[in-house]
């Protein structure tokens, strides 16, 4: 991952990012993972090179939902999704393949705002989807 800008606005009493954008390659001989995560604001993923890549959501009513990242439109595929803040998340791309994907992030984007849920946490809350869920987050030991 890499911070590719980021603006500044002074508030009182501290600095704060105004907007956070981020390019990364996700590139895969196995099936590669973004693992889950929420973050308090609301993102937007961009497409720009590659295969295709899934970004898999939880919405905050536990409805889990699928939208494709690529440049095939004519399949369903779209350039840009938005997340919204406090959405667990995660993504894929197939078996060897690669996409080159983008992220905006406003307010700007600060590590102390980043949540990774453990797996028993989201088997808890989430129970009908136990696949998916073992395959975007790290195995069991790490929850101990």
């Amino acid at each position: 991952m890499y911070a590719t800008h980021m603006l500044k606005q002074i508030i009182i009493g501290g600095i704060v990012g105004g907007i956070t954008l981020f390019a990364w390659g996700f590139i895969s001989w196995t099936v590669l993972t973004w693992h889950f995560d929420t973050i308090k604001q609301d993102e937007v993923w961009h497409f720009y090179d590659g295969t295709a890549l899934t970004l898999h959501f939880f919405d905050p009513k536990g409805r889990y939902s699928t939208v494709t990242l690529g440049k095939k439109i004519q399949n369903g595929e779209v350039l840009m999704a938005v997340i919204k803040a406090g959405w667990v998340f995660g993504a894929t791309v197939e078996p060897t393949s690669y996409a080159l994907v983008g992220c905006t992030v406003a307010p700007g984007f600060d590590f102390t705002d980043l949540n990774i849920p453990k797996r028993s946490v989201l088997l808890k809350r989430f129970p009908q989807y136990p696949e998916i869920i073992k395959r975007l987050t790290r195995t069991a030991e790490s929850d101990k």
